[in-house]
């Protein structure tokens, strides 16, 4: 009997080890990646929180970030942009952007413009909103260059109540129940998240 070990299963052996390896690899800095994002994503909007704290007119989570608040009390991952709403005149949320960028390091997109009043910014990747709006008798309205102004009923976001959401303490709505059911449909609450992006 021959109990010679053949040539090519030292190698294989080698050949499966580095295999194994660089998968552990690329898996690891993978996940190293995705974290270093969530964690950026998740101090940028603590920079938001803080510097929302010295805005001296109304604001609140709004959209997708509403709903990912009051669904789960904290930010959905797959969010496709963090929205934050102001009722204000256009040169203080223009301030308030010039802000974010200074003292959060953002990076302006797009500015509003006559017909959309939507400042978009940017850190590490993620999108970030300001939607400003002006009241108009019982209505607080919003431009939108792509839909139908946004209109919402004053009394089911003013005055906002605090609400936190992980780390950070935002203002929501009033009634998160009614602005909910007004932009998302009665089934916000039990509708899958994803039909929502």
């Amino acid at each position: 009997m021959d109990f010679s070990i053949p040539l090519g299963v030292p190698f294989m052996k080698v050949a499966a080890f580095a295999v194994v390896t660089a998968l552990a690899a690329v898996t690891y800095m993978q996940c190293e990646k995705a974290y270093q994002s969530e964690e950026s994503s998740v101090r940028s909007k603590l920079c938001i929180a803080e510097e929302l704290e010295s805005f001296h007119h109304d604001h609140w989570l709004h959209e997708t970030t509403l709903l990912g608040a009051a669904r789960l009390r904290r930010m959905l991952r797959i969010d496709p942009a963090f929205d934050v709403a102001m009722l204000a005149p256009a040169a203080d949320v223009a301030a308030f952007a010039r802000n974010l960028e200074a003292q959060c390091g953002f990076t302006l997109v797009a500015p509003e413009t006559a017909d959309d009043w939507t400042w978009e910014l940017a850190a590490k990747g993620k999108v970030f909103k300001l939607s400003r709006f002006e009241k108009q008798g019982d209505r607080l309205i919003h431009r939108e260059a792509s839909r139908p102004n946004e209109v919402l009923d004053s009394a089911a976001v003013l005055p906002t109540t605090p609400c936190n959401v992980g780390r950070a303490q935002f203002q929501c709505p009033r009634d998160e129940h009614a602005f909910l059911t007004a932009v998302f449909g009665k089934q916000w609450r039990t509708a899958p998240l994803l039909s929502f992006l």
